[in-house]
């Protein structure tokens, strides 16, 4: 069987397994290195003395697993970005990804300076949603799904590495930003907790409206310290340099606002729409309309990121939206001056969504989610600094991964579309190219059970009843379980299993999107395709993960590891583990 193969095969080439978190079977440097984490996640007050203490164990209590953990590093993020931090003189850029790091680049150049780790957990604790920089570039402010309970907002000084948890929030964080002084820190939070605004210095709260109807994906401070959110309630909200709240109204072009953007004159706010490609320009103390933004032709996608050139003359928008590039749809920029009329030829920038778009020196720096990032010049220029170097498990319905008999050979795409095919062997510790399917190879079965709208939906059904999902959360894969017995579907955020009848069993969490599920002939093993470019071998019983398998798509180096962290690797594959 596929387990026992798997960990016959690692165990023999296995390095030493971490140590517990016992202090009193600990070395001493074991324990010194215990005490650094746990003094920088902000669990632990005592001297880093490599001692086992009182202290120690309450700290070990109190915080997320401190155990090191095997993760994959590739000098480049293996999930969605989901934000940016650029500083004033668009020298730093912080990128924050759900593969739970923030990472530090240097501009123009993007070259990889610093990559910080927050506290993790498992399924989603410890993902990153949101980052900034001080307009010194000096702090890096972080936060998303907290692997503390509750969440905090980090922050971090980056001249010395010292790290502070500010904060007591209700939950995850979607936005930052600091005032263009620094002294403030506003932070959007999910579902109906609304807005905090903090002093950067010390942490104290000054502000904290909990009169939001959902979440808060808009912040943005204007020149006088004036504030404007956005918020999936529909509204918008202003609140003046004293931060007293002076204007609120329902956005006016559309039910679902995003994001926010203020000219750096304080006169003009702009407004971006997940619900349909449309761009509101207002005025910023009313926030009365003043211009809609030509997207007219726009037929599909979104708009929902905005933000204003240095000098307020121009303004570039992004989000879903696509059209044609020499016959290839791609996400692109668009431009606008201040009356929102079309500046210039719209700009090819990527193969997935843009999730983020700041100022940057004169021209502006994107973030993508393929993952990838990069910079748009004045002129309309893209420099794509860092893109994807995993695998894209995204595939046609059913065929994204297929396996052999048994699962212990996987076949799949390391390129867009199943592009670049190959079979790893795990019995052989080998991966080759494979251009056709192999005979004894079978992919994910999708009938025999009546479970419909599955793919890319946020209903999928069984005998036309909807099966439950959290809030936005999208399934994407299906696999019908031989016999018929019992079925899989893969969403954003989890693998979730039900037998014939469609009662849930159970349910796990991943890193990132399934996007690609299919069974082995008996049906007691699951393999997984994950947006993170790993895939996983889950055990149908219970739902407990196996194994783990990366292949670097440029260099074909690989690496397999079961959760105890035994691992065997390619030549060179080693360079993968960080």
């Amino acid at each position: 069987m596929i387990a026992a193969l798997a960990l016959a095969a690692i165990a023999e080439s296995a390095p030493p397994r971490a140590a517990g978190l016992n202090p009193a079977e600990m070395s001493a440097d074991a324990i010194k290195a215990l005490e650094q984490r746990l003094t920088d996640a902000g669990c632990y007050k005592g001297a880093i003395d490599a001692r086992a203490s009182d202290a120690l164990d309450e700290a070990i209590k109190a915080c997320p697993d401190q155990r090191p953990s095997l993760r994959i590093e590739t000098g480049m993020h293996t999930a969605i970005i989901w934000h940016v931090g650029v500083d004033a003189a668009c020298r730093l850029m912080a990128t924050a990804s759900e593969d739970k790091t923030v990472r530090l680049w240097s501009l123009p150049d993007g070259g990889l300076k610093k990559i910080v780790r927050l506290p993790i957990g498992d399924g989603n604790a410890g993902k990153v949603y949101a980052a900034a920089l001080s307009p010194d570039g000096r702090w890096l402010a972080a936060g998303g799904w907290d692997a503390h309970n509750p969440d905090s907002l980090t922050i971090v000084d980056l001249s010395t590495g010292a790290v502070r948890r500010y904060g007591a929030f209700e939950q995850i964080i979607h936005k930052i930003a600091y005032s263009v002084d620094g002294r403030r820190i506003a932070v959007g939070l999910g579902g109906n907790k609304g807005l905090r605004v903090l002093d950067s210095a010390s942490g104290a709260e000054l502000l904290a409206d909990r009169d939001y109807g959902a979440d808060v994906y808009g912040v943005a401070f204007a020149p006088d310290g004036t504030l404007v959110t956005s918020s999936d309630d529909g509204q918008l909200r202003r609140y003046g340099p004293d931060l007293k709240l002076t204007a609120k109204r329902a956005a006016p072009d559309g039910k679902d606002p995003e994001n926010v953007a203020i000219d750096p004159s304080g006169q003009r706010v702009a407004i971006g729409y997940y619900d349909q490609p449309l761009v509101s320009i207002l005025d910023e103390k009313a926030l009365a309309p003043l211009a809609k933004a030509q997207t007219g032709d726009i037929k599909s996608g979104d708009l929902t990121n905005v933000a204003w050139s240095r000098d307020g003359a121009t303004l570039v928008v992004g989000g879903a939206a696509q059209e044609q590039f020499q016959g290839e749809w791609r996400i692109f920029l668009r431009r606008f001056d201040v009356r929102g009329r079309r500046h210039g030829a719209d700009v090819a920038v990527s193969n997935t969504r843009i999730e983020d778009i700041q100022s940057c020196g004169d021209g502006f720096a994107f973030a993508a989610g393929d993952p990838a990032f990069g910079l748009l010049s004045p002129q309309g220029a893209v420099t794509t600094l860092k893109g994807p170097r995993t695998a894209d498990m995204r595939g046609k319905a059913g065929t994204a991964l297929t396996v052999s008999r048994d699962a212990s050979s996987v076949r799949f795409g390391l390129a867009d579309e199943e592009a670049k095919p190959v079979v790893f062997d795990l019995a052989a510790a080998s991966l080759t190219d494979s251009p056709n399917l192999p005979s004894e190879f079978a992919p994910a079965r999708v009938d025999g059970l009546p479970v419909t709208d599955w793919q890319n939906n946020y209903a999928p059904k069984f005998n036309d009843a909807k099966l439950a999902l959290e809030d936005y959360e999208t399934s994407r894969a299906l696999a019908i379980r031989p016999g018929a017995s019992g079925f899989v579907l893969g969403t954003d955020w989890l693998v979730r299993a039900y037998d014939a009848k469609s009662k849930e069993l159970w349910k796990r969490a991943g890193p990132a999107a399934a996007w690609g599920v299919v069974f082995s002939a008996d049906g007691e093993i699951l393999g997984v395709a994950y947006g993170d470019g790993t895939i996983r071998w889950v055990r149908w019983s219970d739902g407990a993960e196996l194994l783990a398998l990366f292949v670097e798509p440029q260099s074909h180096k690989w690496v397999a590891w079961t959760p105890s962290g035994y691992y065997m690797a390619s030549a060179g594959g080693e360079d993968l583990i960080g």
